[in-house]
């Protein structure tokens, strides 16, 4: 692409705020470091919309298409080690005043959550064991209030259907992880995290197995987002080359 550098779309009255954009900016960037991901290089982008953007010739960033309305919420985008967010995508379809931060807060860390699982799994932090046990929750377990799986919802939306085995599973897992992650978007005091630990016990899926439990609490603590980048963990970039 030979676009012109990163700009952000031109505003207009229903977009966030300036403010609202650099309190969610600052908002993320502290998540990122409690998860460990900004020690592993990964960092967040807050925009007021979101579009797909990537590198030129130059090794700019550069947007490469119109403003995404619906579908996409986030993205990790792996040129830049990079999630990013646009708020009017985090928010549509949710009753979410753009007047109460820790409610837009709240709505972008549910993506967020989905998110993280992509960049854990580019940088290759989860161990051959853990994916093992979250792709079998993936393709055995049924989605919150639905009748078919995680892996059968992703194989099901047209969206995916252009995705490797491989890539749809990595998708599974996401939504997978993302259903059952507390949710967080107000100051977390030491009382606040106790009760975020209580209510992820409730939410976590029944019947799920203790491993994907103790996965997803690894991810949300930081565990796995702290380990050392650059081993090889699985055989995740081998799949990827087969495009399996």
């Amino acid at each position: 692409v030979t676009e012109d550098p990163l700009e952000l779309p031109t505003p207009d009255q229903q977009l966030a705020s300036d403010e609202l954009v650099a309190e969610m900016q600052e908002r993320l960037d502290a998540e990122l470091k409690r998860k460990n991901l900004a020690g592993r290089g990964v960092t967040g982008k807050i925009f007021k919309q979101f579009r797909e953007y990537g590198l030129n010739k130059a090794g700019e960033a550069v947007f490469m298409g119109e403003v995404v309305e619906e579908g996409v919420e986030g993205v990790y985008v792996k040129d830049f080690n990079q999630i990013a967010f646009g708020i009017q995508q985090a928010i549509a379809g949710k009753d979410v005043d753009m007047n109460d931060p820790d409610a837009v807060f709240a709505a972008i860390k549910d993506v967020l959550n989905h998110e993280t699982v992509h960049a854990l799994r580019a940088l290759d932090l989860f161990t051959a064991e853990e994916y093992q046990v979250l792709e079998t929750a993936a393709e055995n377990t049924k989605r919150k209030g639905e009748k078919i799986t995680y892996l059968e919802a992703i194989e099901a939306n047209p969206g995916y259907e252009k995705l490797s085995r491989t890539q749809q599973m990595e998708e599974a897992i996401a939504e997978l992880v993302r259903q059952n992650t507390t949710l967080g978007g107000r100051p977390r005091t030491i009382i606040n995290k106790i009760k975020d630990t209580l209510e992820a016990i409730a939410r976590w899926i029944t019947g799920s197995s203790p491993g994907v439990k103790r996965i997803v609490e690894s991810i949300e603590s930081g565990e796995i987002g702290g380990r050392e980048a650059g081993e090889v963990r699985t055989l995740r970039a081998t799949r990827q080359e087969l495009d399996l």
